[in-house]
């Protein structure tokens, strides 16, 4: 349980959620990785990770279908 030992390593963890939501703003799949933090053990499964691969994934489709509607020609 090293890292209810470490505050150092919950300040770290509270700055890079920070920083991630300043640039990728809030998003629902953040909040099982904000709680996953908190309960010893459960954070050796990179949620963070996940949660903003996730993110980028979605953004990513949502650009692919705004792209294809604003090539769709109107009639």
């Amino acid at each position: 349980m090293e890292g209810a030992e470490s505050p150092a390593d919950d300040v770290l963890d509270c700055g890079v959620a920070g920083v991630m939501l300043w640039l990728l703003g809030w998003h629902w799949e953040f909040l099982p990785s904000v709680l996953a933090k908190l309960v010893p053990g459960v954070d050796l499964v990179p949620f963070w990770t996940l949660a903003v691969a996730n993110v980028y994934r979605k953004a990513k489709r949502k650009a692919i279908e705004a792209e294809k509607n604003r090539e769709m020609p109107r009639d």
